[in-house]
């Protein structure tokens, strides 16, 4: 009898630990399209980056951006950042991805950037940002990450997803705004 006090409540929280799994998996990588049909102005903002330097959006201006809300603390959002570096020098010049940390600290942020090489600027969101941009989302606000705002030259929002994507769907979107 003694075993079985001692198994259940392990058994119990492992399954309780995989259930949140399912549930989490679920809502950071359900997807989600731009809530417009048309392109619209993405909004302004100035973020203070991992290394101390200020990014803003209109210094991409005339450059397809690709806004990246993310965290240290996800796998998907872990999963897509090898892609997004490769990508990042494949098109250097024309194109940006911008990472947007949120629901971070700022030590663990600035560590993984060094730790992976991030070729990109990498910012601390805030809670401004992060309503601005989630109004364009399904529901009215970023519910999950990664989320990501894929933005033409102009300036404008084309398309927005929440979940992970590969290296040839980011390209693809890409392609699609570079041209």
């Amino acid at each position: 009898m003694k075993p079985l006090r001692v198994f259940a409540p392990i058994l119990a929280f492992a399954l309780l630990l995989s259930a949140f799994s399912v549930v989490a998996h679920h809502l950071f990588t359900a997807s989600a399209d731009a809530r417009h049909a048309e392109p619209v102005l993405a909004p302004a903002f100035t973020l203070e980056t991992v290394d101390g330097k200020k990014v803003s959006l209109s210094d991409f201006k005339g450059k397809g951006v690709i806004i990246n809300f993310w965290a240290t603390w996800c796998p998907p959002c872990r999963q897509e950042i090898p892609d997004m570096i490769e990508l990042q020098k494949a098109y250097a010049g024309k194109f940006t991805f911008i990472g947007i940390a949120v629901n971070d600290m700022p030590e663990k942020v600035a560590a993984y950037v060094k730790e992976k090489g991030i070729n990109y600027p990498v910012a601390m969101g805030n809670d401004k940002v992060v309503i601005d941009y989630g109004k364009f989302l399904e529901g009215g606000q970023l519910r999950g990450i990664p989320t990501s705002f894929v933005i033409n030259p102009k300036g404008e929002i084309v398309t927005a997803f929440v979940g992970a994507r590969d290296k040839h769907a980011f390209e693809s979107m890409i392609q699609r705004i570079v041209q």
